[in-house]
């Protein structure tokens, strides 16, 4: 099949698939991104290679790699915007105030605020996150789950009741909210 083609049809799949998560222009869109963010993917595979290849990030492949994590985060981070926003304006208006610093007295984004999530919350998510990218690199030279169920236990309970009480602190509160498939 010629690349012209299979684009086409990769594109008109994610734009079918952005309509079957809902029938407004968001979704639209966000299948269209995704579509769009694969088929550049492809089409340019062999001059980001050179890139990289040139700017001597081949030569640090833990740097490309990460490199390449963070650009795949933010695109689907975007994307996103559109798949939750109520309307195309509305997602217009979180990605123009993205990367707005925000003033002393608001720290926390208006959506996380309108969320119901605090600082508390964003700053326990960010230290989890590092916590696990952590033990994902030391998973790669290190048994972890070995190494740590072998630890004594006064150093497993506290583990264990961090665990407890992230879920706690992050799971779902007394609002209840739906999941997202069952509000179609």
């Amino acid at each position: 099949m010629p690349k012209p083609r299979w684009y086409f049809n990769l594109f008109v799949t994610f734009l079918l698939s952005g309509l079957w998560h809902g029938a407004n222009w968001t979704f639209v869109v966000w299948g269209a991104l995704n579509g769009f963010y694969l088929i550049s993917s492809i089409a340019t595979q062999d001059l980001r290679a050179r890139i990289a290849a040139a700017t001597g990030l081949m030569r640090h492949p833990r740097v490309y790699a990460v490199w390449q994590v963070a650009a795949t985060f933010a695109l689907t981070c975007l994307a996103w915007v559109f798949f939750r926003a109520g309307s195309l304006s509305d997602a217009g208006h979180i990605i123009s105030h993205m990367l707005v610093t925000p003033t002393p007295h608001q720290i926390l984004p208006d959506g996380l605020r309108a969320e119901g999530i605090t600082k508390l919350e964003v700053v326990f998510s960010g230290l989890l996150i590092i916590g696990l990218m952590t033990a994902e690199v030391i998973s790669t030279r290190v048994d972890v789950v070995r190494r740590f169920v072998t630890q004594p236990a006064w150093i497993r309970w506290p583990a264990y009741y961090v665990l407890c009480m992230s879920i706690w602190l992050l799971g779902v509160s007394n609002e209840a909210k739906a999941f997202i498939y069952f509000q179609f």
